[in-house]
Order: C-alpha cells, then sequence, then structure tokens
C-alpha cells in the first residue's frame, strides 16, 4: 500500500472515530469566576477574578480571564461547532461572548430582592439554585435561536415563584447576539423545591423536557420546548417523597434514568419516558447521616451505569444496574480537610465533562475540584482523585455550570479521547521525573539541572524549599501523608508543576 493511501485511510479512520464526540460542543466553555481582591501582581482589583476551562481541544485549557461578575449559580452556551463561548448569565443580566451586556440582556430573572443583589458589580449574583439552564431553539428555522430558563431567587417562605425564559437571537449585533423575549412567565407557583432545573432531549431528538419539583411532594412539573417555543405541558405525582433543600438532579446521558439527591430527603432514582416525558419505578433511600449538614450534588457516568451522590464528607457510588437498589451504594471516599483559613472542603455539585470525567465542585470558595477519572468503573477503580484540579482563582461555592447531555443521540455522549488535564498534562512533565512516587522516605528528583523545588501543600501553601543540581535525593520522612505539588522554578517562563504522594 502506498504512503499517501496510507495516510488517506488514517484520516478516515481519525475522522470517524473522533467526529461524533467532538459535534454539539454547546457545553465545551466553561466560564468560573468570584470577586476575589487579590494583591498579586497579576491579580484583577475589585473586578471579578475568573477562569474559562475549554474543553474544545486537546488537551483541555484553563486560562484566567477577568470576567465582570461572580458566577454561582449560572449557566454557558458554547457554539456547537466551534465551541466558543456564546452567552451566559449569572441570574442578573446576559453577557454576551465579548463579556459585555447582550442587547436588552439587563434586568433579568426580577424577585424579591433583585435590586439589592444585582447592582453590586462584580459580586452580584441573582437565581436560586442551579436556576438558570440554557437550550438551543428546535427547528430548522431556529438554528440561531437560544432559550435561558431562569428562576428568581426566593429569600422568604412562602413567596410566590416563578420559572421564566428570555430567547436570545445569536444572528443579532453581528453574532453578539439580542435578547428578543424577556422575562416570560411559564410557571407560577408558592412551593417549589430548591432544585436544578434540568432537561432532556425528546424521543424525536429534536424538541426539549424541562423537568422541576413542587417542594417536598411526590409531584414535578413537566415544560416541553418545540420549534413554537417552551410550554408547561403537565403535572404528575409519582412515588412517596420528592426533593426539598438544596441539591442537584440531573438525567443518565441517554436520557433513560432520571435522579435527583436532596440534602434532607437522600436520592431518588427513576425511569424516564422520552416519548411521553414521564416519569416511572419510582425508588429512593436515605444512604448518609452527614448528608443533612452539606450541599447535595450528582452525576451520571458516561454509560449512564453508575451516579455519583455528593453527600457532604462523603462520596458514593450508585449502581444504577444492581437489581437490590439497597445493595447498590459503595462509599468510594470521605474528606475531611480544612484550608490554613478554616474553610471545610467536601464533596457538592458535580457535572460530567466532554472529557468524560467528572468534576466535583468544594462546597465552599477554594482553589479545586475533585474529579473521577474513569467514572464508568465500578467502585474504587473510579480513581477519585480529591482537590485534583487547582484553579488560577477561587471557584465560588458549589460552582459548576448547569449543563445536560446535549449529545443525547449521538454515539459518544463525551470524548474520551481528549488528553487528560491531570496528573502530567495540566502539571507538565517537561523531562522531570520524581521517583518513587508514592513513597514513604527517600523521593529523588531527575530532569532539573539547577533551581530551586518548592513543596507545597494541597491549600497552595509552600511547605519546604529544595536546591536542585542535577539528579537530587531529598528525605521526606518528616512529611505528613498526603498529597503535595512540587513547584520546580529553573528560570523557564512557566515553573514546572509536579504531583508527589507521601505515605
Amino acid at each position: 500500500m502506498s504512503i499517501r493511501r496510507t495516510v488517506v485511510n488514517l484520516l478516515i479512520i481519525y475522522v470517524v472515530t473522533t467526529l461524533p464526540a467532538w459535534s454539539q460542543k454547546y457545553d465545551n466553555t466553561w466560564i468560573l469566576g468570584i470577586d476575589y481582591n487579590s494583591s498579586k501582581e497579576d491579580g484583577y482589583d475589585d473586578a471579578a477574578e475568573g477562569m474559562i476551562l475549554r474543553f474544545d481541544q486537546s488537551p483541555p485549557s484553563i486560562e484566567k480571564y477577568p470576567i465582570p461578575m461572580k458566577m454561582v449559580d449560572f449557566s454557558i452556551m458554547s457554539h456547537p461547532e466551534t465551541g466558543d463561548m456564546l452567552f451566559y448569565t449569572n441570574g442578573c443580566r446576559i453577557m454576551d461572548k465579548n463579556h459585555q451586556i447582550m442587547e436588552n440582556g439587563d434586568s433579568i430573572n426580577p424577585g424579591d430582592q433583585f435590586r439589592y443583589y444585582c447592582n453590586e458589580g462584580a459580586s452580584s449574583f441573582y437565581s436560586n439554585f442551579n436556576g438558570n439552564l440554557a437550550l438551543p431553539m428546535p427547528g430548522a428555522s431556529n438554528k440561531d435561536k437560544y432559550i435561558l430558563f431562569t428562576r428568581p431567587k426566593r429569600l422568604v417562605l412562602p413567596s410566590m415563584q416563578k420559572i421564566l425564559f428570555h430567547e436570545i437571537n445569536m444572528a443579532g449585533n453581528g453574532g453578539s447576539g439580542i435578547v428578543i423575549k424577556k422575562n416570560v412567565e411559564i410557571f407560577l407557583s408558592n412551593s417549589l423545591a430548591l432544585m436544578s432545573l434540568q432537561a432532556c432531549k425528546h424521543k424525536n431528538g429534536h424538541d426539549w423536557w424541562i423537568l422541576f419539583w413542587e417542594r417536598d411532594k411526590p409531584v414535578y412539573h413537566v415544560i416541553l420546548l418545540d420549534k413554537n417555543g417552551p410550554r408547561h405541558n403537565y403535572t404528575d405525582t409519582i412515588g412517596t417523597i420528592g426533593p426539598y433543600g438544596i441539591n442537584q438532579a440531573c438525567f443518565s446521558p441517554y436520557g433513560s434514568q432520571y435522579i435527583w439527591f436532596d440534602h434532607t430527603r437522600g436520592v431518588a432514582l427513576y425511569d424516564f419516558d422520552r416519548q411521553t416525558g414521564k416519569l416511572e419505578n419510582f425508588r429512593t433511600k436515605v444512604i448518609s447521616p452527614y448528608y443533612e449538614y452539606g450541599f447535595g450534588g450528582v452525576s451520571f457516568s458516561p454509560s449512564g451505569r453508575f451516579a455519583y451522590l455528593s453527600a457532604s464528607y462523603e462520596l458514593f457510588q450508585l449502581d444504577t444496574w444492581e437489581p437490590d437498589f439497597d445493595k447498590a451504594f459503595t462509599l468510594i471516599d470521605t474528606i475531611s480537610t480544612i484550608t490554613p483559613v478554616g474553610i471545610p472542603l467536601d464533596f457538592a455539585n458535580s457535572m460530567l465533562a466532554p472529557d468524560c470525567k467528572i468534576y466535583i465542585s468544594t462546597g465552599f470558595t477554594w482553589f479545586y475540584y475533585h474529579v473521577i477519572h474513569n467514572p464508568d468503573e465500578k467502585g474504587k477503580a473510579c480513581d477519585l482523585r480529591k482537590l485534583d484540579l487547582q484553579l488560577p482563582w477561587p471557584n465560588s461555592n458549589s460552582a459548576v455550570p448547569n449543563n445536560v447531555h446535549y449529545r443525547m443521540d449521538e454515539e459518544e455522549v463525551c470524548n474520551p479521547r481528549l488528553t487528560s488535564l491531570f496528573p502530567e498534562e495540566w502539571y507538565g512533565s517537561n523531562g522531570v521525573k520524581l521517583y518513587p512516587n508514592p513513597t514513604s522516605d527517600k523521593l529523588t528528583i531527575e530532569g532539573i539541572e539547577k533551581g530551586l523545588a518548592h513543596i507545597c501543600n494541597v491549600s497552595g501553601k509552600v511547605v519546604a524549599v529544595y536546591q536542585i543540581a542535577g539528579t537530587t535525593e531529598i528525605d521526606v520522612t518528616s512529611f505528613v501523608s498526603g498529597v503535595y505539588i512540587i513547584r520546580f522554578e529553573n528560570g523557564a517562563n512557566q515553573p514546572i508543576l509536579k504531583r508527589w504522594v507521601k505515605i
């Protein structure tokens, strides 16, 4: 076979095996941030320090960006083909791709104390927990249109609660977008659960079902979004309980199941009929006494077999293939980390990302995500790494974007061929080797001709500094067991970061 034909065949194989996971890039850009005045040289005083995570390239990248507002409960929409960010919101206003208020995008989502919360500059955010959700408008004639659902923050109980929608046309303003409908009330109630809005594709592959709950009742409501826009479709009852407090819900990647995890009621799992939008086969269990004190999070693995339940200081795996629901739960790990400034870190909101890994927030404002690297593996083989991704700025509270499974009917719901951020790609190898790793007494460093090695704990605090000259062995017997980051500075523009585990 000629070299030319070989190259052509390889290109065909590449396109066939990679294209499905690279289409529908609606969730490929994540924007995080918090108002955090910094004295660092690269800090942004009096502005919201932000981070942009991009999953539309291999390896994924993360960069600092001074976004103009605090991202707590938020939604982001990216271009389906390029993955470039189109717009985002945190409940106060809709921002365009240039981080400017989109035309007619101010003063969205009015509620009890909108004026107070949305006039606080970079600190502004205003929405109920995971109460923002963006979806592409179905229909060939609506290819540039998107629907954003929002829930105004509820501060006093009981109070009237609304679900609103806003229609965005991205063809306006030269591609920067324009809000053509704003604050349209689609549902009104005085008793909705603090539950994330979630959506699942209709069986027809175009329309969307949007599901939400009454507070502490087995009653759910369903909105249908089709080419004519969103409308409340029906209300139904199932099971014996409903969600109550601060929690998260999601559909499985292929839409066959729906789950919510509540900070007081436990977990409830259902089958879902994508043709009718109905829930079926209710199962429930309270699994952890710790859970009532923390935020809740839940995400499915790419196959949909496993769900991961963030129960504050514990993380559980639920095997949905196990016929005995009581035997379906496995404790993956616990956490009891306190930062140097007294902030407790736990397992909170989570999200299955485009790279097929699950990212879990720490529940309080800090610099890390926990990461599950192999979520389709049973038990501890799922490879949970606590405090795994170090962010350049603190991540606000339980902040993960409220995304849905946009690639539900594709061969792959995520792209396992995206090079992992962790640990080598993100922390950078650059020819530097640490061995043995893990180790309990001696650690050898190889690949640095001359420079300094700063050993930092997972909170970023430098606990020791060593002078490195060629292959160097250091005594680490006195270090407390745990994960450390070693930062090497050898005159290069970027420091080299390596992960080391002391046992």
